[in-house]
This record gives C-alpha cells, sequence and structure tokens, in this order.
C-alpha cells in the first residue's frame, strides 16, 4: 500500500458525515478567502482612481468575518476528529493485543512497539494542525486560481504550469522522503532499544568495561545513523523549500515583465493579477514548509497500521471472557499428548517440549524439576494456556477445552512467572479489603518496605526477593484454584525460603488449592505431593511422595 494509501485509510476511519462540516467551512473559507482578495482589488483600483467606497470596506468586514469564523469552525473540528480517530487506534490497536497468544506477543520488540503506539501517534498529534491548515490552504490556492482565470487566461495559464512544474518537483522528491521517515522511525526504535539495555542492564556493563564500551558503540553508532538520515531528508526539505520561494519570484517576474511584453491587454489587469499571485504564493508555501511534517505523518501512519495488521495476524480467541471461571469446581485436570517447538524467524525448529502426558487434582502440590531450559517453563505456559500447542488437548474433569472455553480455563490460575511483571496496583482487585493485603505484606515481611493506600502500593523499588514477595501478595489476593509459582523461592534468603516450602505451599494444600512449583531447591521436594522430572522437553519420571519418602512411579 502506497503512503497516500495509508492516508486515505486513516480518514476513512470516519464516515463521510462526520466530514461534511468540516468540509462546508473549510470550502468556506476558501471562498471568503478569495472574496477577500477581489475586494481587496476592487477597494485599490476605487482608492487610485480617487473613489474609494465605503461599501468596500463593509465587504471586506463581513468576508473577513466569514473567513475567520469558517477557519476556526473547520480547524477546530477536524482536530478534534483527527484526536478521536486517534485515540480509537490506540486503544483498538491495544485490545487486539490484550487478547492475541503470548507466543505473538513476545516476538514484538519494545523499543519498536512503544515507538509505534507513544511516538508514532504523537507525530500525527502534532501534524495534525499543519495537515489541516494545508488542506484549507489548498482550497484558497484553487479559490485564487479562479480569480485569476476570470482576470487574465494567460496569466492562469503561467500560474497553473508553475504550480505544477513545483509539485512535479516535490511528487518526484516525496518517495524518497517517506522512505527516510519510515527508515527513521525504525532506526529511533532500534535507538530506543540500545538505551534500554544501558539501562536495564547498568549493573553489569558497570562492572564490565568491555561490555560497557560495547554497548555504547552501539548505541553511539545507531545514534550517528539517525543523525544522517535526518540530515539527509532536512537537505531534501531545504531544496523543496528554496525551490519553491525561488520558483515563485521567477513566476511574479513573468507575471509583471513579461507578459505584458506579449499580451496588449495585460496591462490593464497586472496590478490585480499580481496581487493575486501573492495571494497564492502564501498558502503555497505554507504547504511547502509543512512538507516535513507530512511526510511524517505519512510515515507515522503506515507505522501504526503496520503494528495493527500484525497484531491482527496473531491468532485471536473468539470466547468469552468473564472474571470468574466455570471451572472452579473441578475434580481434575489432564494434558494428553501437549507438544510445544519454538521456531526461528524462517520457521525452522529450534526446541521442541512434548509430547507430555500429565494429570493433576484439586489439593495437589506438584513440584517440576529438571535442569535449566529442559522445558518447565513451556510446560507452565502450556498448562496455563498462554501457548497454544501443536498437538494434543487439555480436559478438565474429561471436557476436552475448546478454543471457545480457554479462557474461562485460565482463569483458574494465579501465576508467578519467573520474568514476572510487578504492577503498581492491584488491577482487578479494587474492592479488596486493606486490612487483608496489611496482614499479607506483614507475613512477607514488607510492612516496613511499602504500604498499600489507595488501591496501590507505595513502593514498587524493592530489592527481587521482595518484589517477588510483593507479587506472590498480588497472587494470594487473586483467590484463585491453581496457583503456579515459577522459580519464585530462587532470590529469597534461606529464612523466607523455608517458611515458603513449610509454611506458604502447605497453607495453600490446607485451603485446598492446587500448586504448581518450578524448582531446584531438592531439600525441600518432600512437600510436594508429586516431582515431575523433565528432561531435553519431556517427562522423564514423576515420583510420588508419601511421609516424606518418594515413590517413583510411571503414572502421571
Amino acid at each position: 500500500m502506497s503512503n497516500n494509501g495509508y492516508i486515505l485509510r486513516f480518514f476513512k476511519e470516519e464516515p463521510v458525515s462526520t466530514w461534511k462540516l468540516v468540509g462546508i467551512m473549510a470550502v468556506s473559507s476558501g471562498l471568503a478567502n478569495g472574496a477577500l482578495l477581489g475586494i481587496i482589488n476592487g477597494g485599490t483600483a476605487a482608492a487610485a482612481e480617487s473613489e474609494a467606497k465605503f461599501q468596500y470596506l463593509v465587504l471586506f468586514i463581513i468576508a473577513m468575518l466569514i473567513f475567520a469564523y469558517a477557519k476556526r469552525i473547520s480547524m477546530t473540528a477536524s482536530i478534534r476528529t483527527i484526536e478521536d480517530m486517534l485515540l480509537r487506534i490506540r486503544i483498538r490497536t491495544m485490545q487486539k493485543l490484550r487478547v492475541s497468544d503470548l507466543e505473538g506477543v513476545e516476538r514484538f520488540g519494545k523499543g519498536d512497539f512503544y515507538t509505534r503506539i507513544s511516538q508514532d501517534t504523537m507525530t500525527i498529534s502534532q501534524s495534525a494542525f499543519f495537515l489541516v491548515n494545508n488542506m484549507q490552504s489548498a482550497i484558497m490556492v484553487a479559490c485564487c486560481l479562479f480569480y485569476i482565470a476570470w482576470l487574465s487566461p494567460w496569466a492562469f495559464i503561467v500560474t497553473v504550469a508553475a504550480v505544477a512544474l513545483s509539485l512535479v518537483v516535490y511528487w518526484t522528491h516525496r518517495k524518497g522522503m517517506t522512505q527516510n521517515m519510515t527508515d527513521m522511525s525504525a532506526k529511533e526504535s532500534e535507538l530506543v532499544d540500545a538505551a534500554s539495555h544501558i539501562l536495564d542492564g547498568f549493573k553489569e556493563i558497570r562492572v564490565n568495561t568491555g561490555k560497557n564500551n560495547a554497548v555504547y558503540e552501539r548505541f553511539h553508532e545507531l545514534a550517528g545513523q539517525s543523525k544522517d538520515l535526518k540530515v539527509k531528508t532536512n537537505d531534501i526539505f531545504t531544496f523543496d523549500i528554496m525551490f519553491s520561494q525561488i520558483f515563485f519570484y521567477i513566476l511574479i517576474a513573468t507575471i509583471v515583465f513579461i507578459l505584458p511584453q506579449f499580451v496588449a491587454t495585460y496591462s490593464e489587469v497586472v496590478i490585480k493579477t499580481t496581487a493575486a499571485i501573492l495571494f497564492v504564493v502564501g498558502p503555497l508555501e505554507t504547504i511547502a514548509s509543512t512538507a516535513p511534517l507530512v511526510a511524517r505523518s505519512q510515515a507515522a501512519l503506515k507505522n501504526l497500521f503496520d503494528l495493527e495488521d500484525s497484531i491482527d495476524a496473531l491468532p485471536v480467541e473468539t470466547g468469552t471472557f468473564n472474571k470468574e471461571s466455570r471451572f472452579e469446581g473441578f475434580t481434575t485436570i489432564t494434558a494428553e499428548g501437549l507438544r510445544y517447538t519454538y521456531r526461528d524467524k524462517q520457521g525452522n525448529p529450534l526446541f521442541t517440549a512434548g509430547p507430555l502426558d500429565l494429570d493433576f487434582r484439586r489439593g495437589e502440590i506438584i513440584f517440576f524439576v529438571g535442569g535449566n531450559g529442559c522445558g518447565k517453563t513451556t510446560l507452565m505456559k502450556l498448562l496455563t494456556g498462554l501457548y497454544r500447542p501443536e498437538t494434543g488437548t487439555i480436559k478438565v474433569d474429561g471436557e476436552r477445552i475448546e478454543e471457545s472455553a480457554m479462557q474461562d480455563y485460565r482463569e483458574l490460575y494465579a501465576p508467578v512467572f519467573a520474568d514476572f511483571h510487578l504492577f503498581d496496583r492491584l488491577y482487578g482487585l479494587e474492592n479488596v479489603d486493606p486490612e487483608l493485603v496489611r496482614s499479607l505484606l506483614k507475613e512477607m515481611e514488607l510492612a516496613g518496605k511499602t504500604t498499600f493506600d489507595q488501591g496501590r502500593f507505595t513502593q514498587l523499588k524493592l530489592s527481587t526477593g521482595q518484589r517477588k514477595r510483593l507479587a506472590l501478595v498480588a497472587a494470594l489476593l487473586e483467590d484463585r484454584e491453581i496457583y503456579m509459582f515459577d522459580e519464585w523461592a530462587a532470590d529469597q534468603d534461606p529464612h523466607f525460603r523455608k517458611y515458603y516450602y513449610d509454611h506458604i505451599l502447605p497453607d495453600l494444600k490446607r485451603r485446598n488449592k492446587t500448586v504448581l512449583v518450578v524448582s531446584h531447591d531438592d531439600r525441600y521436594w518432600n512437600t510436594a505431593d508429586r516431582v515431575v522430572k523433565l528432561e531435553y522437553g519431556r517427562i522423564e519420571r514423576i515420583e510420588t511422595h508419601r511421609q516424606g519418602k518418594p515413590e517413583t512411579g510411571a503414572n502421571a
């Protein structure tokens, strides 16, 4: 799709009726501007003959008021409409994203996503005024050209030819400008990612000079490439603006000095024609000077729609989204033949987990153990329904979970993943009892570290272990049927690690909750009812524990 196609797609977001008022006011503004030109020329001619008439002043005031009112209404209405459209694109994009598959979302680069949803949207928003003003300037130019045609057909032909030539030059450069803008946006996304490496990996680079220098050099290289693209693009803009200004001077010279030599009757209207040309020059220079903003807006719209199209390409479930699961009273959940393969961008397989067969019952504590990269986290994502298995099924009490019921099934889980995200407030728990929250904070030994006030935690800048405890508080408050903890104890001190295995997990079991735990702490495996050992993406064995003693068995 061409960049103009993206602009048309953007404006088609709104029905024609929405733009009707804007169009009427824009045309009225242009006609009033043309009338002002005629009134000024008429008044000037009358004054030259010492016949200044009060009626020209009255007409001038009326035309000026119509021009100002129509321009204001069209500008404010169109800008508000554009902002509403941008709001809908943002909301629509995030709505689609939040119901997409985790696998697809994991492929998005944060820098690229943030640049498009924030910076590109801001670019269009900031350019809205100039885009609308350009459209009004184009209408104004058309009205002035009609007036010039009425004054002198020859002057009209010369003016149209000059404007056409300037447009040819602009359109010749436009493709390059727009491509440069697209490249600049992509480079800025890379720059954001490079900057995030410096901030997120600050501890690592401060203790490793070689890594520090390499990360910095990468940022320096990207910043330089971004600068070169901007300079190259601005050079094109500068040429276009200088060309347009010089060309308009040549046009005026042609109108004033050359046409009178070839058209005998032209001298009678040369002053009026010159005034009309000067009226045309202003709007055309406005259009030329805002060409960079137009090109940036074109590139930004392309980025936004490309982002939305890429999200549309992700699998989206068709089921309903309810806060409570209809499977809350489950007895047994069974996974049969689950298989999932990680692939590179070309679709080549990298690692396969499965086939995996497992069942777990209400009130069980199950540990998942094995070396790094053996598939424990992948299995957790499959069991929670976050990854779509290539083969296999999940059943709840014998009922196969179809796509329409998958979100209902997910509502059983309260997970804390190894790469968990700590939210600033208890989203979805707006009516939670503050005393219960404070009680859990005290239990997690966080009472002096953060507090709960007005639905949010006052301090999130905590140690990794403390942040995990705060994430656990949020999970416990959700009071789901199944808890899933992925390496939760890895960053806890020995005291709290023991409390986690000896008190928190058994307490959940006493409450008849099912707990799935990824763990490397073999000294605490006796806490589990069963221990599932994974190797190379498959379940190697399952140990059933009775009174702290393992009993190896093949039955899942």
